[in-house]
């Protein structure tokens, strides 16, 4: 490995492949006591978007600025977050009525990844960069919070975008 070069954390090293200790027992729970479980982390997520409102806000203000002046909007990820990215991409159309050309998805492994797990996928900085050659407006990262390999593409993303990432 080079100087510069950053190690990619394994799998169990991966924030979000971690486990969630308040679950380490789910198979021992009731259903009740499990349902209460997911409730409780649920609440959570409500407490993480409102931390974030002002990053959100700045995100959301440079996507319409892209938008007005000709951009499009990609969400690009991988795994589960990839998956409602591509989700949230098919929906604008009909809830929005935009042009299914202004807003579209790109998941890491390809169609394959939309139904079956394609481990690795997120891992290969090549296969993202080919990914994005074709995104040159502005692209948004939709990913959790822990890290992936495809950090290094951020860079690129950089690059080939118009506006923030």
């Amino acid at each position: 490995m080079s100087p510069g070069q950053k190690k990619t954390p394994l799998a169990e090293e991966r924030l979000t492949e971690m486990r969630n200790p308040d679950s380490m027992d789910l198979d021992r729970l009731s259903t009740q006591e499990i349902i209460r479980l997911m409730n409780e982390e649920d609440r959570k997520i409500a407490a993480a978007v409102a931390r974030e409102i002002p990053a959100i806000t700045r995100a959301v203000e440079a996507i319409v600025n892209g938008i007005r002046n000709g951009g499009r909007l990609f969400y690009v990820g991988a795994g589960s977050s990839g998956r409602l990215g591509v989700l949230d991409a098919a929906e604008c159309a009909p809830t929005f009525g935009t042009s299914r050309k202004l807003v579209q998805a790109l998941i890491a492994g390809g169609k394959r990844a939309m139904t079956n797990a394609v481990e690795g996928a997120e891992d290969s900085t090549r296969n993202g960069e080919r990914d994005l050659d074709t995104c040159r407006r502005l692209v948004t990262a939709a990913k959790p919070r822990g890290r992936s390999s495809r950090e290094p593409a951020r860079a690129q993303v950089r690059a080939v975008s118009s506006g923030p990432v």
